[in-house]
């Protein structure tokens, strides 16, 4: 399989740059599971998952661009459910798209351009702009790629040393009394950092607004899931062995 950053290396290292960059400015590694190598993952799960070549090209392209709004968010100081601007978005990835006319010159003939249409390049873009939403009826291939693959990497195991940097003290780890199965607790309102991997359960209803939809990309989730169902499984487990499931009552 051909990897993104074998085809476009120019591109790689023009999204690189920009994430080293914002890290100098903000004064360390401040974007947790929004950083370059996340980006990178993203890219490279859209090539292996994609239903045909040209399709996973576009949306690994997408999926290096994928961290401009987060990058932004950042840079604007709007928080991380802060509204960027269309066109600053847009700008900054047209900016890192920018290189792969350079990189054509370079290589010549050996180089095949990435967009062959301008339609191309506006499914990208759209990609990019739209990865975050529900799941659509009319979303591109391109899109509905890069959606999953995004998904995919979110179920991974690091997930959960990422979601406790990422939150920080901001949430308890464990709902003692609730474990994972708080009947208030929904994707705005958490309630437990452990809470956030059982939100991501909703991506493996078929069909559902946020459902992972690509064959090869549910086949690659089933071992995630399975996953993150053990690890829940045996805190609940051990928090019985403890005796403090259920948890007692101090009223």
């Amino acid at each position: 399989m051909n990897r993104i950053w074998d085809l476009y290396p120019a591109l790689a290292r023009a999204v690189k740059r920009t994430h080293d960059e914002a890290t100098d400015w903000l004064g360390g590694p401040m974007f947790h599971c929004h950083d370059f190598d996340h980006a990178l993952r993203v890219a490279n799960y859209a090539m292996m998952i994609a239903p045909d070549e040209k399709t996973g090209r576009l949306a690994a392209i997408a999926g290096l661009c994928h961290n401009a709004d987060r990058i932004l968010q950042k840079k604007l100081k709007v928080g991380p459910f802060g509204k960027v601007p269309k066109e600053a978005i847009e700008a900054m990835v047209r900016d890192w798209l920018s290189v792969l006319n350079i990189q054509e010159m370079e290589r010549g003939d050996s180089y095949h351009p990435p967009f062959a249409t301008t339609e191309d390049g506006q499914l990208v873009m759209d990609a990019v702009l739209n990865h975050g939403n529900k799941n659509g009826k009319d979303d591109s291939l391109v899109l509905i790629t890069i959606m999953d693959a995004d998904r995919l990497v979110n179920i991974e195991a690091d997930v959960l040393v990422r979601d406790g940097q990422y939150f920080g003290d901001a949430m308890r780890v464990v709902d003692p009394v609730h474990i994972d199965r708080d009947p208030n607790a929904n994707f705005r309102n958490l309630g437990s950092i452990l809470r956030n991997s059982v939100e991501k359960f909703d991506w493996e209803t078929e069909g559902g607004f946020v459902g992972i939809r690509l064959p090869k990309a549910r086949e690659l989730m089933k071992s995630r899931f399975a996953f993150l169902r053990l690890w829940i499984k045996t805190i609940r487990e051990q928090r019985e062995e403890a005796e403090l499931f259920p948890y007692p009552s101090f009223d």
